[in-house]
């Protein structure tokens, strides 16, 4: 291949973001910066369904999302099934250390803020995962991969949970989906998220179903209202 046409290669990008005028305008600055957006969706059933084609490299996927078709981190779980060769970088606005090491767990090559990330660094970061490398932005995040994660002991396995996570665990228990949990909390369906992501770390659990059984065995009352 020459030199020409390596310079030619655009970088071939698929786009998770629930917030449809941040997903447009991030959409037109990666375009303006040589990215080839080969497709941009607010919801993970379409995103996976663009991932299966194969038409892109490095897939750019927002955690908290909005809506009942699923979260960020499920689509990181899920893309290895459908894209084995699709890497992935967060860019997300959550600072979550349970969020940001259970991404990288889960094969992220990268995990940026919203906040604090330009479009260059964005590019840079993309470009970076196309090649195969893993990006930590700051030391935060390279002691989330590497942290071990915590767990209760023996007697006390709930001890390391917070007040809130105890509430959000206790309504899991009661099998309520998210939406319903930021309900009865009164809280946003993203913070649910977060917390249901800190318990899956925390209690050594991967699903919500293992969860809200270990819960009940635990003898954690099941929380409706």
């Amino acid at each position: 291949m020459t030199m020409t046409a390596i310079e030619d290669h655009r970088l071939r990008v698929l786009l998770l973001e629930d917030h449809r005028i941040v997903r447009e305008s991030l959409a037109s600055a990666l375009e303006a910066n040589g990215v080839q957006i080969t497709g941009a969706y607010g919801d993970a059933p379409s995103f996976l369904a663009s991932a299966r084609r194969g038409e892109a490299d490095v897939a750019l996927v927002d955690i908290l999302l909005e809506g009942p078709s699923g979260d960020g981190l499920s689509v990181l779980q899920a893309l290895p099934g459908v894209a084995p060769s699709l890497r992935a970088v967060v860019l997300s606005a959550s600072h979550d250390p349970a969020v940001v090491e259970r991404a990288y767990q889960l094969g992220a090559c990268a995990y940026l803020h919203k906040l604090d990330a330009d479009c260059a660094a964005i590019v840079a970061t993309l470009r970076a995962a196309s090649r195969g490398e893993r990006v930590a932005d700051g030391r935060a995040f390279e002691d989330a991969l590497h942290r071990p994660p915590t767990r209760g002991d023996a007697a006390d396995p709930l001890g390391v949970l917070t007040d809130r996570e105890r509430d959000v665990l206790a309504c899991v228990a009661s099998g309520a989906d998210n939406l319903k949990i930021a309900a009865i909390l009164a809280i946003t369906e993203r913070t649910v998220r977060a917390h249901v992501s800190s318990l899956y770390r925390k209690l050594g659990h991967e699903n919500r179903a293992e969860l809200a059984i270990f819960a009940r065995d635990l003898g954690v009352k099941p929380r409706t209202q």
